[in-house]
């Protein structure tokens, strides 16, 4: 779906964005505040879409950080969550429910649909090793990631898996206000680029200091590296039509470019 034309001072932010030079997190944020509203309702109004009204899987839990007394972070898993930790001492105590969010408002980071996808089947592979091998015999990258595809779409549950599955959901299902009501949350307003959080995080008046820990590295993380690599260019066009179809709410509403392979899908919307 096509951003409609909104002019900048509708936006959130956007100057501040475009003076930061913030140039990703202000079309994602262009982006999702033009089209939000328009996307959700037709999701709402075909009957055939309505499989994206879904939640975390988490029962509708806020999971957030709190950064200052202005703002939160609404930590979307496999999103820069590690990163807020490491950055703001209140990241330390954990998500906060919202009664002590309060009166905060909102900010979120996202990533690319399928990069995020792969990082939570690897981070899911590392937390339920056993579990996530047995998904499938077959040693092929596209069928383990098929098989984890099929898994997290279907009513099966296997505890361990249950409780791991939210880091491969769309990065879309974290904004809502309840699991149950599929509306945006009102509080937030500043949806930014995970590789641009150190300038996102000075925009809002949390210092982000450059010594500390970057988020949790999958380079570093041998299982993940062995079992789990992420690599989205191996993957059949047939499989990258299906994630693409599991996460198109991402693509609706963030400003990232879908594979080749899923380009006709994803802009069939009307």
């Amino acid at each position: 779906m096509d951003a409609t034309k909104a002019s900048s001072h509708a936006i959130p932010h956007a100057k501040e964005m475009k003076n930061a030079s913030l140039c990703r997190s202000l079309a994602h944020q262009h982006k999702f505040f033009s089209v939000r509203d328009s996307v959700l309702s037709w999701v709402k109004s075909h009957d055939e879409q309505r499989y994206l009204l879904r939640g975390t899987g988490k029962g509708g839990r806020l999971f957030a950080f709190k950064l200052n007394k202005d703002y939160a972070f609404r930590h979307i898993f496999k999103s820069g969550g590690t990163t807020i930790q490491e950055q703001t001492r209140a990241g330390h105590a954990g998500h906060v429910p919202q009664w002590i969010v309060g009166n905060r408002s909102l900010m979120t980071v996202v990533r690319d649909p399928i990069d995020h996808f792969l990082s939570g089947w690897a981070e899911c592979g590392y937390r339920c090793f056993d579990e996530m091998m047995n998904l499938t015999t077959s040693d092929a990258y596209d069928d383990r990631v098929t098989a984890w595809l099929q898994y997290v779409q279907s009513p099966k549950r296997i505890r361990c898996l249950n409780t791991v599955m939210p880091h491969s959901m769309p990065q879309a299902n974290y904004l809502w206000e309840g699991d149950r009501k599929f509306e945006w949350d009102e509080k937030l307003d500043l949806v930014g680029d995970l590789d641009e959080l150190p300038g996102l995080l000075e925009l809002i008046d949390v210092h982000y200091n450059e010594s500390l820990k970057k988020g949790n590295a999958a380079k570093d993380n041998e299982i993940k590296n062995r079992y789990f690599p992420r690599n989205k260019s191996i993957l059949s066009n047939s499989t990258l039509k299906s994630i693409c179809s599991y996460v198109a709410l991402d693509y609706y509403l963030f400003s990232f470019e879908p594979p080749p392979a899923c380009r006709k899908e994803l802009l069939m919307i009307s």
